[in-house]
C-alpha cells in the first residue's frame, strides 16, 4: 500500500521584502531586527508534521503527481500566532495549500523579543510531500 510521507522542509529565513496585508502593514524580520534564530525552535503550539487529506492524496495519485513541494511566508504578531500566511510556491493542488493553510493557522511561537518588547516577524517554512 502506498503512503505519503509529510515533511517539513525548514524554517529557511528571514524574509526580506514586505508583502502587506490591506489592514496593516505587516513587518518583516529584517525591519523589526528580529533573527530568524529568534524564531527557530520557538513554537509552542501545532505540529510541524502536516499530513494531507486521504481525497487530496487520492487526487494527487489520480494525477500522476509522485511529489509537491510548498514554500510559505509566515508572520506571526506581536502574541506569536500566524497573522499573515501567503504561499511564495503553490502545491498545484488547492486541498493541500488549504490543509497547509489550517494548519499553519493553529501554530503559535513564544513573541520574538526588541530590546524588551514583543514584536511581529516574519519567515519562510518548506514543505515536502512524497507519495510512495
Amino acid at each position: 500500500m502506498k503512503s505519503l510521507l509529510p515533511f517539513l522542509v525548514l524554517v529557511l529565513g528571514a524574509c526580506a521584502t514586505t508583502s502587506p496585508p490591506a489592514q496593516a502593514p505587516v513587518p518583516t524580520a529584517a525591519e523589526e531586527g528580529v533573527p530568524q534564530a529568534m524564531v527557530e525552535g520557538h513554537r509552542t503550539a501545532g505540529s510541524p508534521f502536516v499530513p494531507l487529506t486521504h481525497s487530496t492524496i487520492e487526487r494527487l495519485r489520480h494525477a500522476r503527481v509522485s511529489e509537491t513541494q510548498a514554500q510559505v511566508k509566515i508572520c506571526i504578531d506581536r502574541a506569536g500566532a500566524p497573522m499573515s500566511i501567503a504561499f511564495l510556491r503553490s502545491t498545484g493542488d488547492q486541498g493541500a495549500d488549504a490543509t497547509i493553510r489550517e494548519a499553519i493557522a493553529t501554530w503559535r511561537y513564544r513573541p520574538a523579543m526588541v530590546n524588551g518588547s514583543p514584536a511581529p516577524v516574519c519567515f519562510k517554512a518548506g514543505f515536502h510531500y512524497k507519495l510512495q
